[in-house]
């Protein structure tokens, strides 16, 4: 996550430059690839609406051409004008043709009349890309410290709309293994439901499984079946005697699989600090997430 407003909610285009550049690199180590498969953005440039100048194009560009999905709230400018009737309210840099913006639908899956719009005319991409449910969206929400008990809320924007499509986008991504991060907008863009005017609704309404069956007609291979370790180094204190670590299947998970696992001396002894694990995790057809208990031994040595 990368913030770039400040406490009284304002932003610079070099403040948000900077995290979209942080983005193809965050540890600063161009050897590792760490850099995420989709990127949700929920800003807009105040007052851009029906203007075609972009000062992040360049970043944008970068981005998609490391195979980077970039989500794109269109905006909540529809207020102010009739959209489909020629006025075009989305958000820079929504518009940008490497971008996959999102407008926001009522209950009723009509547009809802704050949700900013087309007609596309910086001649880019259609505008908005898709639509999905964007009112009265349950979220997360903050603890207050801790005491209140429901910690959601509901929420009605195109910045509530357009997670949904990042969701599906991370769906399809941990379920196939494309050879392009195109083929994956391909599949939601033409399995979208078509609602109507384009200016308005773009492609349509996202559809999820409709997504994965195109995907899979198209015989895309499925992600290859791993399991590893939830975390790649556990410390634990000798006086916590009991451990639990978990060990995590992704991929196709569809059919039921085994994994043996061991324990080997490091750092921690067999005997002195822990009893040896060995043991056979058996996965059922979707299970995703076992659980190895490990004993520790309290010896006199502080470690």
């Amino acid at each position: 996550a990368a913030r770039i407003f400040d406490n009284n909610g304002a932003s610079s285009e070099s403040a948000i430059s900077a995290a979209l550049q942080w983005l193809v690199d965050p540890d600063g180590n161009s050897d590792t690839d760490d850099f995420p498969d989709i990127v949700q953005n929920s800003w807009g440039l105040d007052a851009s609406e029906g203007r075609c100048t972009n000062p992040f194009s360049t970043e944008l560009a970068v981005i998609d051409a490391l195979g980077i999905d970039q989500v794109f709230a269109v905006g909540n400018s529809g207020l102010s004008g009739p959209g489909a009737g020629g006025f075009s309210s989305y958000l820079t840099p929504a518009f940008d043709s490497h971008a996959i913006s999102v407008g926001a639908l009522k209950l009723s899956d009509s547009l809802l009349f704050s949700s900013s719009r087309g007609p596309d005319i910086c001649g880019s991409s259609i505008i908005p890309s898709l639509v999905a449910p964007g009112e009265l969206i349950r979220t997360a929400d903050l603890t207050f410290g801790g005491f209140d008990t429901d910690n959601t809320t509901v929420n009605t924007g195109s910045s509530f709309a357009s997670p949904q499509v990042s969701g599906v986008l991370a769906l399809l991504r941990s379920k196939f293994k494309a050879p392009n991060h195109v083929q994956y907008r391909s599949a939601i863009f033409d399995s979208a439901k078509n609602l109507g005017d384009q200016r308005d609704y773009g492609r349509g309404l996202i559809q999820a499984t409709d997504a994965a069956n195109l995907l899979l007609n198209q015989a895309t291979p499925l992600r290859i079946p791993e399991v590893s370790f939830s975390d790649a180094v556990y410390q634990f204190s000798e006086s916590e005697m009991e451990v639990h670590i978990s060990v995590l299947r992704s991929g196709d998970i569809n059919s039921a699989a085994s994994v043996d696992v061991h324990s080997t001396d490091g750092t921690a002894g067999n005997g002195s600090d822990f009893i040896a694990v060995l043991t056979t995790l058996n996965f059922t057809a979707g299970e995703s997430e076992k659980v190895i208990v490990v004993q520790l031994t309290n010896d006199t040595l502080a470690e």
